[in-house]
């Protein structure tokens, strides 16, 4: 995908980093998670510490607008695209949805807790200055793709860094060499 930029703007210790379309450039699949990105992080942002009723979010989420550098943005989400877009949030524990339509967003930038399998990977990375991740997978008994998975989620947090400049598929984390960034060496196991 060389056609995305990084956005800085959008990373928390919680979510997710996402990517901005080159806005003349991108496909219409990449602008669709695009817009769908965007129009989320209004959402978690407004949600946070305000509980609000799905239809207030409704009207006040019919036009977002945002900026990006000196390119101005504006995301008209349809009814349908909403209620999808709220589901999906639902969906991965971002927000919850009470049965009157209070919507009750997580606090997004409080890290959460690492997995069993995050935390095996950084005692394992700790141990040496650079790792393969077909060498972390055979350690571990685990498959490359659920490795990858976690190693990505590990990268989006900023705890693990690898030997590229784009980020990898699950499939790719096999044949790139993994290590600790700096805050990665604070998560290790005291053993």
């Amino acid at each position: 995908m060389g056609s995305l930029r990084k956005l800085r703007t959008a990373h928390t210790n919680y979510l997710p980093r996402f990517e901005v379309p080159a806005l003349t450039r991108g496909t219409s699949e990449e602008m669709e998670v695009f817009v769908k990105k965007v129009w989320q992080w209004e959402l978690l942002e407004r949600v946070r510490k305000h509980p609000a009723t799905t239809r207030d979010l409704e009207d006040i989420l019919r036009e977002v607008i945002t900026e990006f550098g000196d390119v101005t943005v504006c995301i008209l989400a349809s009814f349908v695209e909403q209620r999808a877009w709220l589901k999906e949030l639902e969906e991965q524990g971002y927000i919850s949805i009470s049965r009157d339509g209070m919507v009750n967003g997580a606090d997004i930038y409080t890290p959460r807790k690492l997995t069993v399998l995050e935390q095996r990977i950084i005692d394992t990375l700790g141990q040496h200055k650079k790792m393969k991740g077909s060498t972390i997978a055979k350690r571990l008994k685990r498959s490359p793709e659920e490795v990858g998975k976690c190693v990505g989620e590990l990268w989006h947090r900023k705890l693990v860094e690898y030997d590229s400049w784009e980020f990898p598929t699950p499939q790719d984390v096999c044949d790139l060499r993994f290590s600790l960034t700096k805050p990665g060496r604070a998560y290790r196991s005291e053993k």
